[in-house]
């Protein structure tokens, strides 16, 4: 047997990692100032050139703004990010979301898969209905959160290919990380059998041609796991508390 190699994160890794999590769970917030590199280094217990990597890389992020001779500030990444941004949050596994960001990307995912259902219901690919339909098959029979998110997100990708938008079935690719963390969420806490009930009962009016009670249905699914997340219904103010005994605390903040 061939071992691969293991390739262990850098310090500068780590601490990206760590100020990333910081920036988007809200414990910084934007215009707040960093400690100074003096400070992180002796705080962190690392050298100064992995602090000025690590802040490098985080201003390249359009994460932070470094000002000379004022110190380092939390950028609004709402404004000043990029596509290099928006993956980082994508891929952000840090197990905590602030509820407006969360809130965001659920906006955009019913906005995504709003007319990813529309047109597959209106082309009727068979090929592609049939990928989605054993997708759900294999949902229905894994046991672990994880496995159940990763078959998820095959069934979401394969109606994807069934809007025959080319590009589509890129953006949920791209958006792969996110759909895999928020759905190993939503399976901690849903029964299993309604869930596949629903994507089943989907699937059919999809397979129907039914358009708008697909997207209805679909939006309906989005909105569950939305207050499934943060026990707060989809369109309520945010200012709004989370509801207890749902384990989404520990996430969502």
């Amino acid at each position: 047997m061939e071992f691969k190699p293991i390739h262990a994160p850098s310090s500068t890794d780590l601490f990206v990692d760590q100020l990333k999590a910081a920036i988007l769970t809200g414990k910084y917030r934007p215009g707040d100032k960093l400690p100074s590199e003096r400070q992180l280094e002796k705080q962190l217990c690392v050298s100064r050139a992995v602090i000025n990597a690590g802040l490098k890389r985080l201003q390249d992020l359009h994460f932070i703004t470094i000002r000379p001779r004022y110190g380092t500030f939390i950028a609004d990444y709402r404004t000043e990010g990029d596509l290099t941004t928006m993956n980082e949050i994508i891929n952000f596994h840090g197990g905590h979301y602030r509820i407006p960001l969360l809130k965001s990307i659920y906006r955009v995912r019913l906005q995504l898969e709003d007319d990813v259902i529309r047109l597959a219901a209106r082309a009727g690919d068979p090929t592609s209905l049939q990928a989605a339909s054993h997708a759900l098959a294999a949902l229905a029979n894994m046991t672990t959160p994880q496995a159940q998110a990763e078959r998820y997100f095959a069934f979401i990708h394969a109606l994807a290919v069934a809007s025959q938008n080319d590009v589509y079935p890129l953006l949920i690719n791209n958006f792969r990380p996110l759909y895999l963390t928020l759905g190993k969420w939503t399976f901690e806490v849903v029964n299993l059998e309604e869930m596949v009930a629903a994507n089943q009962h989907l699937l059919a009016l999809i397979r129907d041609g039914a358009a708008k009670a697909a997207v209805t249905a679909n939006r309906q699914l989005v909105k569950d796991s939305y207050r499934q997340l943060t026990g707060m219904d989809y369109l309520e103010p945010l200012a709004a508390a989370p509801a207890p005994g749902i384990g989404a605390g520990e996430r969502v903040q």
